[in-house]
């Protein structure tokens, strides 16, 4: 695992790996529809009263939310729409005082499976012509099912 990847928000990692901070954030997109519009903001040992100042000085009250603390270095930052989610995961107000604000990938990101799909079609193939109406197709996998046969698995 490199820097680049995104905290774990289970808990289930080292803590040196805690402290890294993620170098890549992701935006939200226009058109697609999100579970909500979060923002991440990691600094060691966080507290959620200085971000929020900071971004209620600068966003207003009106398009924030709740701020609250998500372990001992990130807050989450809960918007009202993407832009201004977007608008804090690149504010220069807060990487001036040492706060790294993202969007993780799996806040932009939903999994979905697709049965009965022939093996003749490549998996660039699929995500090239996959339809979709309200969201962006990141990446596609090929699961291959394990099938018995009497007591045998194939």
């Amino acid at each position: 695992m490199t820097g680049s990847d995104p905290p774990d928000p289970g808990g289930q990692i080292s803590t040196e790996r805690k402290a890294q901070v993620p170098s890549t954030s992701y935006e939200y997109l226009k058109g697609i529809v999100y579970n909500g519009y979060r923002v991440i903001v990691w600094q060691k040992n966080i507290s959620p009263c200085p971000v929020g100042r900071i971004i209620h000085g600068k966003h207003g009250n009106q398009d924030i939310s709740h701020i609250v603390k998500n372990g001992p270095n990130s807050v989450v930052v809960h918007c009202k729409t993407a832009e201004v989610a977007n608008k804090i995961a690149k504010d220069e107000s807060l990487i001036a005082k040492d706060l790294k604000p993202y969007i993780p990938l799996y806040y932009v990101t939903s999994p979905g499976i697709v049965f009965d799909v022939d093996e003749d079609y490549s998996e660039e193939f699929i995500k090239e012509n996959l339809e979709t109406d309200h969201h962006k197709v990141h990446s596609v996998v090929r699961i291959n099912r394990n099938e018995k046969s009497g007591t045998d698995i194939v």
